[in-house]
């Protein structure tokens, strides 16, 4: 998810102010980066419930942001991709909007 900023800048040389746009990155939701990560190490939602001792329709839940595991399965679906909490949530927006 990205929102558009606009920027004024003074133009020292032509002294006028110039604007412009920038797209600014802000945080996913945490089932975008728990799918995100699960992809990108080609992992099934099935091999990874498994790692986590989880079942695939609550990790199928957390993936689409209908449910927020509790702090004891965050850190099971952490181990089951070699990270620590910390790694797991990173990126992730701490507000939990959507993307």
């Amino acid at each position: 998810m990205c929102y558009v900023v606009s920027v004024y800048a003074v133009n020292a040389y032509a002294n006028h102010v110039t604007s412009s746009k920038y797209r600014c990155p802000v945080g996913v939701s945490l089932g975008t980066r728990l799918r995100e990560l699960r992809t990108s190490r080609e992992l099934t939602l099935a091999q990874t419930a498994r790692a986590a001792d989880i079942s695939v329709s609550y990790l199928n839940d957390i993936e689409h942001d209908r449910t927020v595991p509790t702090l004891g399965r965050l850190q099971r679906l952490a181990e089951a991709f070699d990270l620590d909490a910390r790694g797991l949530l990173q990126g992730v927006d701490p507000f939990g909007t959507r993307t």
